[in-house]
């Protein structure tokens, strides 16, 4: 995995994946929300926000929406931002961009993945994704699979999260780990009641550093080529780095 980056924008396209892999159990996987047989019945009222997030996805179709994203760092207190655009096709296309403070890209076509640094003129690219660990941990991504396997979930009743969210209208739907890892220990989506989209994401990772990502301008039904999926080295300056999950 990516890490020791010097900035949010940086730590948190090396998260991407990772909190990817939560998300896209919401917006692609349709057997993500089946009750598994022998398991304990999810929650109905759980059930029913989760079912219509799915719905919402499933309409949208490939999608596109801008995002801002604020990092916390739990010793100094320091706030810092970061924006771009982010961009899905299914079913396991996406392109994750930083725009500010310094432009980045998270690029996978489902085979391969790419992180981009474009201020140094380099890419990462990850030739095995689709036999790497990371892959077989979004096997939801991919159209299988079953959440509650690997996350505790319930919905969260209150006003204002972690005291640094409020909560509005919107349903919020914990998540937690089984497995403890080190990209976060807890998540929660703030999700529309009334439409089943995904607003804003709220994560901490193990040492108490926080996340918060919000979602604007979200654009559906998107038409994307395939080559929109993959990266192509902007000039012969670029510098190759192959690397392996």
């Amino acid at each position: 995995m990516l890490t020791g980056f010097s900035s949010p924008a940086r730590a948190g396209a090396s998260l991407g994946l990772k909190l990817l892999v939560v998300l896209a159990v919401f917006i692609f996987a349709s057997s993500a929300f089946a009750e598994p047989e022998g398991k304990k019945p999810v929650n109905p009222e759980l059930k029913s926000i989760m079912d219509k997030v799915q719905n919402y996805y499933v309409e949208a179709g490939d999608f596109s929406a801008d995002f801002e994203q604020i990092y916390i760092s739990k010793m100094t207190r320091r706030e810092k931002k970061s924006t771009g655009k982010v961009h899905f096709s299914k079913p396991s296309k996406m392109r994750w961009e930083y725009e500010q403070p310094q432009k980045t890209a998270l690029i996978t076509d489902g085979k391969k993945a790419w992180y981009a640094l474009y201020d140094k003129k380099e890419v990462k690219t990850y030739e095995k994704f689709k036999s790497s660990y990371v892959e077989r941990s979004m096997a939801f991504f991919w159209g299988s699979g079953d959440l509650s396997a690997d996350y505790g979930l319930r919905l969260l009743k209150a006003k204002r999260v972690e005291d640094l969210i409020d909560a509005g209208s919107r349903e919020v739907i914990e998540a937690i780990p089984h497995q403890r890892n080190a990209q976060f220990e807890i998540l929660y989506l703030f999700v529309d009641a009334k439409t089943g989209r995904i607003e804003e994401v709220l994560w901490f990772d193990t040492i108490g550093n926080s996340n918060n990502l919000k979602f604007n301008k979200p654009q559906t039904g998107r038409k994307f080529q395939d080559a929109f999926f993959t990266f192509q080295l902007p000039s012969k300056e670029w510098t190759v780095e192959k690397l392996e999950f």
